[in-house]
């Protein structure tokens, strides 16, 4: 049987929640986690992304707390041309 993929404009939690929760995905992998493992890389295979998490590299790099919220808002990094 095929494995789903996401449709359209689809959201990143609504197809993990319909992958996990589909029939035949549930007869093909009743392991949770490998379902689960399996739902994700067709995310990321689908929208050819790739998630790395260098925040604790950047972290380091930072002189003192105060500029580190200045830079990290949100999650996201903002990129500023200042020294550090």
């Amino acid at each position: 049987m095929p494995l789903p993929s996401p449709k359209g404009q689809q959201d990143k939690e609504s197809f993990i929640s319909s992958c996990m929760g589909s029939d035949s995905m549930k007869e093909e992998y009743p392991d949770s986690k490998q379902r689960a493992a399996v739902c994700y890389s067709k995310w990321r295979e689908a929208k050819s992304t790739i998630e790395i998490d260098f925040s604790n590299e950047i972290h380091s790099h930072f002189c003192c707390d105060k500029c580190k919220e200045e830079v990290f808002k949100n999650g996201d990094v903002e990129l500023r041309n200042r020294k550090i």
